[in-house]
């Protein structure tokens, strides 16, 4: 998702406030990039979301897991475990570089993969 909003302002990607990043998620979803996202890939908006809080904040958001983990993998945490390694890795250092903006906000590591 936020890929996406990057694509679609990238001049004002990172922002630096929540009220920011909020206004640019309203944009967005008003946009003809997010309709054609949708109409692209049906379930787009259960991959992809965020929740409102109120008029400015963002309650949560989620977005697709993509660590490019190849499709045949088995399943489970030990398999899945390398991959979330570098994909945790990934993000911790683009977050650093951005001083944890709300734009780098991700889910804490899930107990099934530590």
């Amino acid at each position: 998702l936020l890929r996406e909003v990057k694509r679609f302002a990238p001049n004002k990607f990172p922002y630096d406030t929540e009220r920011e990043l909020r206004e640019a998620l309203d944009t967005f979803y008003k946009s003809a990039a997010y309709a054609g996202l949708r109409a692209k890939h049906g379930d787009y908006d259960d991959f992809s979301g965020f929740v409102a809080d109120g008029d400015t904040g963002i309650r949560a958001y989620w977005q697709a897991f993509n660590a490019s983990i190849p499709r045949d993998l088995d399943n489970g945490p030990a398999v899945v475990k390398p991959y979330y390694d570098r994909w945790e890795d990934y993000t911790l250092r683009e977050c650093a570089e951005r001083d944890r903006s709300p734009a780098c906000f991700h889910m804490l590591p899930l107990s099934w993969v530590d």
